[in-house]
């Protein structure tokens, strides 16, 4: 059974561009993008670890046979060491669908995006990524929802675990917020549903606004000083944000604050910072940059997915070496800087071009040109 698995979607991204007269400048030249929360989680976890051990539903329309899609997708369920499965037995979960595939329009106007689908789109349940014979889910579950619905995920894992193994809790939830649901109103529900996830992970956006902070103390740099200080303030923000949720969680959660998730704010280019509770009431936290930073900066084509496939790096970390294994506090605060650093690691590769980065099939897997293991050795050398 895959170790990582998302509920979110596979879509067909599209553009649109209006400039400030309302004039329509059509797409600016880039067609059609693959794209999605889902997909980018996906990869974001592949990059570490073996097609088997990840899984995405695929719903294809009628419109996928001649798009070129079906070989695109193809080759990242494959290896550098071909076995002799079929590479569509990995990796994806194909659904065949009646309709076209699923398709949105990102609409810019200046600074402005906004987002429409323009086919209807498909909820993923539980169900759909449980192993038909077994019942099992994958170990760790990526959810991108509103906290209502978040909690409708829990209980059916809940479901399903009891059935495959006669107890609750082996399907690890690892929730990110959808942005319109991340409001000061749906606090107490994210509070909520934070007792029954094992990582819960906004990005800074809407974090700030589930607490009613300020966003900008990390989205725009500190004037009048450093590069160095300006990085270490916006930071120190991120940990802030984190310690709030925490907070908030203990005073409300009573018998169940020892239930905390873990914590993972995601803040861009301003980095990222986690936190997890111990017995005791003390906090273990790890802060780390972003990877494109002063140089590397300028590589930064497209941000579209970094967010979700942070969160794949970063899931596919607790699959492969989980915090719960270390003994020591020590060694758990590296495991958990860890988990930063490879999802780091799998945004640098993503916003380095639109749409999804190229994987060559050598001795050594490379993306973009460069293995992830070499990235991540570098990453951490400079830190």
């Amino acid at each position: 059974m895959p170790s990582v698995g998302t509920l979110g979607m596979f879509i067909v991204d599209t553009f649109r561009f209006i400039d400030e007269a309302g004039i329509n400048h059509g797409d600016g030249g880039r067609g059609e993008v693959l794209g999605g929360g889902g997909l980018y989680c996906a990869i974001g976890a592949r990059i570490w670890l073996p097609p088997a051990e990840v899984l995405a539903v695929i719903d294809r329309g009628n419109d996928f046979a001649n798009s070129g899609y079906q070989d695109r997708l193809d080759h990242y369920a494959q290896t550098s060491t071909p076995s002799t499965s079929s590479s569509r037995s990995a990796l994806w979960k194909w659904r065949d669908r009646k309709d076209g595939t699923t398709k949105a329009v990102n609409v810019y106007r200046g600074e402005q995006r906004d987002f429409e689908y323009l086919t209807p789109k498909l909820r993923l349940d539980p169900i759909d990524l449980a192993n038909g014979e077994t019942g099992q889910l994958p170990r760790y579950l990526h959810a991108v929802c509103s906290p209502e619905r978040a909690w409708v995920i829990c209980d059916q894992v809940d479901q399903l675990d009891l059935k495959a193994y006669g107890r609750k809790g082996v399907t690890q939830v690892c929730w990110e917020p959808i942005p319109d649901s991340a409001i000061p109103e749906n606090l107490d529900e994210c509070l909520k549903v934070m007792a029954r996830v094992a990582v819960l992970s906004p990005n800074h956006e809407e974090a700030a606004s589930f607490l009613s902070m300020d966003q900008n103390l990390v989205s725009v740099p500190v004037a009048g000083v450093s590069p160095e200080q300006s990085a270490a303030c916006r930071a120190s923000h991120l940990q802030h944000l984190a310690h709030g949720f925490r907070e908030r969680f203990s005073r409300t959660a009573g018998a169940q604050a020892e239930n905390c998730p873990i914590i993972v704010i995601r803040g861009g280019a301003a980095g990222a910072t986690a936190l997890q509770s111990e017995a005791g009431g003390q906090t273990i936290t790890a802060s780390i940059p972003a990877w494109h930073t002063n140089s590397e900066v300028s590589k930064v084509v497209d941000v579209t997915g970094g967010g979700n496939s942070f969160f794949g790096g970063f899931m596919a970390c607790l699959a492969m070496t989980p915090l719960d294994s270390a003994k020591t506090v020590e060694e758990r605060q590296i495991s958990l800087r860890e988990a930063l650093c490879r999802g780091a690691v799998s945004a640098s590769f993503i916003i380095e071009q639109l749409g999804l980065p190229t994987l060559d099939h050598t001795a050594i897997e490379r993306w973009n040109g460069q293995s992830a293991q070499e990235r991540l050795a570098r990453y951490q050398q400079v830190q």
